[in-house]
């Protein structure tokens, strides 16, 4: 599972020792759930805490995609960043009640691309750090552009970029773990 190095690593060089996954939770029913048995951070994030790198997966006790479905992972250039409406699923900290958290999914459009990142017009909050960004074109499967990160007051919301370093990245992680 793709989330930010953040999540698996909340300040550089102490990675989390237990972390669980629940995808579709709502409230304080979770139809699925899995461990995390082993974490891969960025090195620049677990090292340096280096936003532009705030990237890391989880990889899970129980294969969960059949159950839940999946999002495949895509590099775009700039131009096919501008004026894209994209859009973030997470676990808004501000739509809890009694700590049980709902998911929530909120769309907008990119308004600054740098190599790194991307910063969008879309309304999160604490919690949904590690949300994919997600584009659809009609194929009913969604494409993780960027992993959400940050609020940002002056750029907007942001994201750390899939590019082609850190795909490469992320697949080298997945043939280590197999």
């Amino acid at each position: 599972m793709l989330t930010a190095g953040h999540c698996l690593c909340p300040t550089p060089g102490n990675p989390a020792e237990v972390v669980s996954f629940y995808p579709g939770r709502h409230g304080s029913f979770a139809r699925w759930v899995s461990e995390g048995i082993k974490i891969r951070v960025h090195n620049n994030w677990f090292s340096y805490g280096d936003d532009s790198n705030d990237l890391g997966v989880l990889f899970l006790e129980h294969k969960l995609g059949n159950e839940t479905g999946w999002a495949t992972l895509e590099v775009l250039s700039d131009q096919q960043h501008e004026n894209r409406y994209v859009r973030v699923t997470g676990y808004s900290y501000e739509r809890q009640e009694d700590l049980s958290p709902y998911m929530y999914t909120m769309q907008g459009l990119i308004k600054v691309i740098k190599p790194s990142k991307i910063y969008y017009d879309i309304d999160t909050s604490g919690g949904q750090s590690g949300s994919g960004v997600c584009v659809e074109d009609g194929n009913n499967i969604p494409r993780c552009i960027a992993v959400h990160v940050t609020g940002c007051p002056v750029e907007g919301n942001g994201a750390v970029r899939i590019n082609n370093e850190k795909i490469s990245l992320i697949s080298q992680w997945l043939n280590d773990h197999n």
